[in-house]
């Protein structure tokens, strides 16, 4: 969810047949932020034989009901009531999510799971590089503990497209945690720019005495002086997960 417009582009799925997919597609956000939207404006895929379709119905979140075969890029503009537009782009993220425990997710009755991570969770992907596992290990531990489900590139699964993996997996996360050391990984500086490109709200963490990349100046990072004090990572971490509603 961004910081700038309080909204974000959410979906879920199920496999209705083989290599078919029902899927649904809404707008996420407080109860005041959906009730200042008249319309939403989803454009799909050119494939599609109605590739723009446009939802008013504040109900149910300005929920779009499709279904397809393979995940793309979905452009999302919100009118809202005072006239004023937004834009938001949302990869469609389809995953077989045939009930297997008891979390679940309905979608025109049908009962789903999504494979890997709980729809009901809040979902952090953390981006860091492996000289900074460390750190990492104990911001995991942090965010486990405050009940939030962490991803990171590691959870990909064997055998898929690794890029179309990290997009979809950056794509359901409510936030996005990236360390940044003095030599940051160029992964971790991809995913950064992924997120950005998702509307998926970045909270930099900065590991010394290290600057912003110029494509996140503008954001306000949390600063670490010392990544090896594990009291004082874990202090200033705590201070800063309400920033973005952790």
């Amino acid at each position: 969810m961004t910081e700038e417009t309080g909204l974000q582009v959410r979906n879920s799925a199920y496999k209705n047949s083989p290599g078919r997919w029902n899927w649904a597609v809404w707008i996420e956000g407080t109860k005041g932020k959906l009730d200042e939207i008249d319309y939403v404006e989803y454009t799909l895929h050119p494939t599609f034989p109605q590739p723009v379709r446009i939802v008013s119905e504040r109900s149910n979140k300005f929920r779009l009901d499709c279904r397809g075969w393979g995940e793309f890029t979905i452009h999302a503009k919100i009118t809202k009531k005072d006239g004023q537009v937004l834009r938001l782009d949302h990869w469609l993220i389809l995953r077989d999510t045939t009930r297997s425990d008891s979390a679940q997710v309905s979608i025109k009755g049908a009962t789903s799971e999504s494979e890997g991570y709980s729809p009901f969770k809040t979902t952090v992907f953390v981006s860091y590089s492996k000289a900074d596992f460390p750190v990492f290990k104990v911001l995991r531990k942090l965010l486990e503990d405050h009940g939030l489900e962490v991803v990171t590139a590691d959870t990909v699964r064997p055998g898929q497209p690794w890029e179309r993996e990290i997009k979809s997996l950056i794509g359901r996360a409510h936030a996005v945690v990236a360390l940044l050391s003095e030599e940051p990984s160029r992964w971790v500086v991809s995913e950064i720019a992924e997120a950005q490109r998702q509307n998926v709200s970045v909270v930099p963490v900065l590991l010394g005495n290290v600057g912003l990349p110029t494509n996140i100046a503008d954001l306000e990072p949390v600063r670490v002086e010392n990544p090896n004090d594990t009291r004082g990572l874990v202090a200033v971490a705590e201070e800063h997960l309400a920033r973005v509603g952790l």
